[in-house]
């Protein structure tokens, strides 16, 4: 079966991995013939790491289903432990037992065991050759593994171990003493095998036979190993020590192992495991402690233990329940009545203390000795164990021992440990667990301790009866609900998803409010995004009475003031959503506490309280607008929290970036209030809703959604329409109404002026959400207040600022369409000459001067039914003259070609006016010179070499092809283009791919409007840096070029001429241009031009060689030397003068560029008969041997030799003044 696929919300197809999709072992047949191939392939070294790696993968697939294989496991088991025992090829018994490894790893050494033969007859054959020395080497690991663990099943046979020596006299011979030696041998190694050797020993000195000669001295000499392991700092050898006594004590019977437990803990106590660096050695030192502690305790059952009785999932589900087989046994006094060794209070103190240990792995182990050890405690002493769990969630900073304490009370309560008259404390522990985060530095921690609450919740509910926990219930479930939807982590979130719903499983779906539904609604998939669980789901969840509080304080307590701005931002827009469900609590309740915190001295509760604020009193104001509601809303102090800020500074400062756009947003959503009230009244109703609706238009297009990610939105939808108003409705909302202060509005005006004008951050956050809210304020409070536009053109004129002037000009574009018109001159102009300003600096600056362009224009097209508006066509020419020149804006610094983002924004810019002037019906400002132009340069730029680029430029031209209604007309060659690109083929055609376009474009060279544009675009691809436009646009091109006929070769050629000749010096072109050249010599293109008399090679040679006079880029000097040695291949003129320029380079000061002058030279005389060029040996000879990096002066004279062979003129020396520039030769 292939791979399970999702698509995301872009289309594109994202891998999941198989899960659990399969249904059976489909690869068996193609393992089967690995394995039985190996002996074949023995002497083919790439063929058997072939097959091994092959078996790897498909045995792989099986990771998270291995018991699909159980069927065949023993057929594959038995035919590789034969070929490995029986073979002597080194290669095949290696590789075989790399395969049993492979099948050990994916089904786990405990299942491969039972599959293992296992009479008297293997343990000598495999004890045999794990002593012998091939399997001593390095790369042998996998068959020592195997050996090892085959070896831990065959010395459980029932037989003593003398029996099976027979004769044999000598002590190191026999098969025990053989056993133990080479089990000890591996106990210190860093690989796989240590685990194995530690696994035999625990199972061979187990034996009854063995354990009274072999135990003790085991544990002496494992003593001794660990004292000398940590004095060398050997952690190997500690970790193979501990693992094999853990075992022991796990494997051996109590009676065997209790007269050495005291002296085990006692010696390993001492040794400093508890603090070692090592978590493998704090996890095995855990385990062995939890062991001996289980040896002091008589194995039993606690018959004081919670026992829940039938769990049924459809009895649970049931709405009459009537299962009550659950009982706590009364305790019998003699059995409790045991005495419990000093001892345990050590293991118990040591294991409870590693439950704070800093690693997961080390903590969960303790936590499952605490479960193991409190099932064989009395009654009374297992409940100081809890107790003692339980306190360690006291300490609110320390994360580590919450956590393990958390996996201790779901050990104790999934084992039935946990009594009921412990729930309330546990449930409050629980409860506080799921909200645990402490932020530590730049993040936090706490994700760990959620989700292990989870577990605790989840256990929890598989152990009580539904009468038991029912009080908790309610609870437990507002819990997991508020955190499977606000928590930050996705795991935390899932986590207690899958709680909630083991909760609802089998506690009933009646003891759970609204169980079911909460489960449909918010599932493992939905709950995977969080901005979905907050606007989405936790919205139709906070529709039950029993869980919108809780949510809502949740949000208000824990999330508004997160440390993470994002939670902060999506906790304000939730808040807001709530309000449909809870207005009075929120209003009354929440909204004072957020006024209050919003000018506190904490910078994340200013920013959330302020982010709140601003979404709470918006939505208040339309719901109230919208249902006749008065809500009592405090307008003066929350005007005020721009007031204090502002006073107490904390607009300053890297804090002031945080909170900048929130000041902003509460600016946008004070004034959106007020346009709301305002067009409540009849008289204002149609003008304010128009207004909103050119609000809507010149902020959609400029600002789009701000800050989508950090839930920052624009003002959009938010101005209700005149048919929500009726006549009832104006006097109450008159009588809410609240008009700023003049000094309050000047001091709105002067915070929204700094963030537009903010130049201390990079991001465009601030000036985006500063620029937002002008727009609302100018709408509400400033309709008919010109002076903004005064005041932000002579800005964007007279700042030197790139970051002001960026601000300003994007303010320019978003203001309302009815304050740009009157000063739409003035506007235009401004930009425009910011449009002219070709510095670097000032690159971002003209993007946004484009973008603010098209929207002033469009904003005259969209209003063009009254005359007065019709746009005017001198001012159309200099518009489209601007945006025509900005598709020529390549400006260049560190970061690349920067210019490439006011391309794009030009073209976008010239797609949206040629469509609004169409729409408008004033198309007599399109004209056939202008259309020409601009399919022209948008085909250049979708052959160019920047993927986004080309995919952009695809984009418009696609568009500007397919437009209808009315078409866009003086469309050059229309038929051809709709024949190269049907309409079929390109509505998912990938634009930016390289192999799928340039073969479409390329036919364009043929279409005359087209050709200078495509030739371009193309050459500056062929000679970029990319592999896959290079790659893509030099054979679409070289193939097209093969297939034309000689006339539309010429035609071709003279045009790359006609380029090279427009820009000269013009290194952004003349550079990819020689290396297109090159690329056309190289394929032979121009090969047809060595059969007839052309003037062509000459015009390209006189075209190259004005380019390099006084050049002395070595690398434009490289890229020509493939052309000058293709020119030679012409004979004549051409060739004497290629072959004059070459020798002058010979001379060049580079020696790099010497010696490939030389290279050159000679590659194009190999090309060439031997009667085309005088005395060709002798000049081939002194090519090859001449040492080329020697010193110019002792180069000259072997250079002049050169030109003498092969009669071409000498080069003169020209000295050359210091004034004058270039490259002496």
């Amino acid at each position: 079966m292939g791979e399970v696929t999702e698509i995301d919300p872009d289309g594109f197809e994202c891998a999941v991995g198989l899960g659990c999709a399969l249904d059976r072992f489909s690869d068996v047949d193609e393992c089967r013939g690995l394995i039985e191939k190996l002996p074949a392939i023995s002497g083919n070294i790439m063929e058997i790491e072939w097959s091994a790696e092959r078996f790897s993968d498909l045995i792989s697939k099986y990771q998270e289903q291995p018991q699909l294989m159980d069927a065949y496991l023993q057929e594959f088991i038995d035919r590789l432990l034969t070929m490995g025992m029986k073979t002597d090829d080194p290669v095949v018994r290696n590789h075989s037992f790399g395969f049993l490894y492979i099948l050990t790893k994916t089904r786990g050494f405990k299942i491969i065991l039972r599959l293992f033969p296992h009479e008297v007859k293997d343990l000598y054959s495999a004890l045999d050759l794990i002593e012998s020395p091939n399997t001593r080497e390095h790369d042998t690991w996998e068959v020592r593994y195997i050996l090892l663990l085959w070896l831990s099943m065959v010395v459980m046979i029932p037989f003593d171990m003398a029996k099976l020596d027979g004769n044999v006299v000598n002590e190191d011979a026999k098969i025990l003493e053989r056993l133990f030696k080479v089990s000890r041998l591996y106990l210190d190694k860093a690989d796989a095998t240590r685990y194995a050797a530690a696994f035999l020993l625990s199972k061979l000195l187990s034996r009854p036979d063995v354990v009274r000669i072999k135990l003790l001295i085991f544990f002496d000499l494992s003593m001794k190993d660990l004292i000398d392991a940590v004095d060398s700092d050997n952690s190997f050898s500690i970790c193979g020590q501990l693992q094999t006594i853990a075992g022991l004590f796990k494997h051996g019977k109590r009676d065997e192992m209790l007269p050495h437990a005291s002296r085990i803990l006692k010696e390993i106590s001492n040794l400093p495991f508890v603090n070692s660096k090592n978590l493998l050695v704090r996890k095995l030192y855990i385990k062995v402690v939890q062991r001996i502690g289980l040896v002091f305790l008589r194995s039993r059952v606690a018959v004081w233990r919670y026992q829940r009785g039938s769990r049924s999932l459809v009895d649970n589900l049931r709405k009459e329940n009537t299962v009550t087989d659950k009982t706590v046994e009364d305790v019998d006094e003699d059995d409790e009545d045991f005495d419990i060794p000093d001892e345990i209070e050590d293991v118990l103190e040591c294991i409870l203390n590693s439950l704070r240990d800093r690693d997961t792995v080390v903590r969960w182990s303790a936590a499952k000795g605490v479960g193991r050890i409190t099932g064989r405690l009395p009654r009374q002493l297992a409940d100081e164990v809890v107790g003692s769990v339980i306190d360690l969630t006291h300490t609110e900073v320390d994360d580590s021992a919450r956590h393990g304490a958390c996996l201790a009370l779901a050990e104790l309560g999934r084992r039935g440990l946990l009594l009921p008259v412990r729930l309330p404390d546990v449930v409050a522990m629980v409860t506080r667990s799921l909200v645990y985060d402490q932020k530590r530095g730049a993040c936090s921690v706490g994700s760990h301790v959620r989700d292990a609450a989870c577990y605790v919740c989840w256990s929890l509910a598989r152990a009580y009866h539904p009468d038991d926990l029912s009080p908790f219930m309610p609870e437990i479930a507002r819990s997991l609900v508020v955190t499977s939807l606000y928590d930050r982590e996705v795991n935390c979130r899932r986590a207690a998803a899958a709680a909630f719903q083991e909760n609802v499983g089998r506690q009933g779906g009646f003891s759970v409010p609204h169980g079911i539904d909460i489960l449909t609604i918010a599932d493992y998939f939905t709950l995977g995004n969080r901005v979905k669980s907050y606007h989405e789901l936790s919205v139709t969840i906070a529709k039950f009475p029993e869980y919108s509080k809780a949510l809502i304080d949740h949000l208000h307590d824990y999330k508004l003031y997160h440390w993470d701005s994002a939670i902060r931002e999506l906790t304000a827009e939730t808040l807001a959503s709530l309000i449909e469900i809870e207005p009075s609590y929120i209003a009354e309740r929440i909204l004072p506490s957020i006024i209050k915190s919003s000018v506190s001295s904490d910078l994340n509760h200013r920013h959330g309280a302020t982010l709140a604020c601003a979404r709470i009193v918006a939505a208040i104001r339309a719901r109230s607008s919208r249902l006749n509601e008065v809500v009592d809303i405090d307008d003066v102090a929350i005007e005020n929290i721009i007031r204090i800020n502002v006073d107490k500074s904390h607009l300053k400062g890297l804090s002031g970036d945080t909170l900048r756009p929130a000041i902003c947003i509460l600016i946008e959503k004070l004034a959106e209030s007020t346009l709301v009230l305002k067009s409540s009244t009849k008289s204002s109703s149609v003008s304010s809703v128009s207004m909103a609706t050119s609000l809507v238009g010149n902020i959609t297009d400029n600002c789009g959604s701000v800050q989508t990610a950090n839930g920052i939105e624009t003002v959009e939808s938010k101005i209700p329409n005149s048919g929500d108003i009726d006549d009832n409705s104006v006097m109450n909302i008159d009588n809410t109404y609240h008009q700023p202060s003049s000094s309050t509005l000047s001091l709105w005006k002067d915070v929204l002026d700094d963030c537009i004008q903010y130049a201390a951050s990079v991001s465009d956050v601030i000036q985006s959400c500063g620029i937002s809210a002008l727009t609302a304020y100018t709408m509400a409070f400033r309709p008919d207040d010109d002076s903004i536009i005064k005041e932000y053109c002579h800005t964007a004129i007279s700042t030197s600022n790139p970051r002001v002037k960026e601000g300003v000009i994007k303010a320019l574009g978003a203001l309302p369409s009815f304050i740009i018109i009157p000063q739409l001159e003035h506007v235009i102009d401004t930009l425009l000459r910011v449009c002219r300003d070709m510095e670097p600096r000032y690159t971002e600056s003209r993007r946004d001067s484009i973008n603010s362009l098209r929207r002033c224009i469009g904003a005259v097209l969209r209003s063009s039914g009254d005359e007065q508006l019709k746009l005017d066509s001198h001012l159309w020419k200099r518009v489209s003259a601007a945006l025509l020149a900005a598709l020529d804006d390549y400006t260049c610094d560190t970061r690349g070609d920067i210019g490439s983002v006011v391309r794009e924004k030009a073209m976008f810019a010239l797609r949206d006016l040629i469509f609004d002037i169409l729409d408008s019906g004033e198309t007599e400002l399109i004209d056939a010179r202008f259309v020409g132009e601009v399919m022209g340069k948008i085909v250049q730029q979708s052959c160019e070499k920047i993927d986004r680029t080309r995919g952009k430029a695809g984009t418009v031209f696609d568009c500007l092809l397919r437009k209808t209604n009315p078409i866009v007309p003086h469309i050059p060659f229309r038929e051809h283009l709709d024949k190269i690109f049907p309409a079929e083929n390109t509505e998912f055609l990938n634009w930016s791919s390289a192999s799928l376009t340039y073969p479409l474009f390329v036919k364009l060279v043929d279409l005359p409007a087209y050709r200078y544009y495509i030739l371009v675009g193309m050459c500056v691809s062929v000679g970029g840096m990319s592999e896959s436009a290079v790659y893509g646009s030099t054979s679409a091109l070289i193939n097209h070029l093969n297939s034309s006929s000689i006339e539309q070769l010429n035609v071709t050629m003279d045009t790359l001429i006609n380029i090279f000749r427009a820009n000269h010096k013009t290194d952004r072109i003349t550079i990819p241009l020689i290396r297109t050249l090159s690329a056309c010599m190289n394929a032979g293109v121009l090969e047809r031009y060595t059969e007839i008399e052309t003037s062509i090679p000459s015009k390209i040679l006189n075209e190259l060689k004005t380019e390099l006079s006084r050049s002395a880029d070595p690398k434009k000097i490289l890229a020509s030397l493939d052309v000058f040695s293709g020119l030679i291949a012409f004979p004549g003129v051409c060739r004497r003068r290629a072959l004059s320029q070459m020798s002058i380079f010979l001379c060049h000061k580079f020696p790099r560029i010497r010696k490939g002058v030389s290279l050159s030279l000679y590659e194009a005389f190999l090309l060439l008969d031997e009667d085309e060029i005088d005395h060709y040996d002798d000049a081939m000879e002194l090519l090859a041997d001449t040492q080329w990096d020697l010193p110019i002066e002792e180069i000259r004279p072997i250079r002049n030799t050169f030109c003498e062979l092969i009669k071409i003129p000498t080069p003169m020396i020209k000295t050359v003044s210091p004034e004058a520039r270039g490259v002496k030769y």
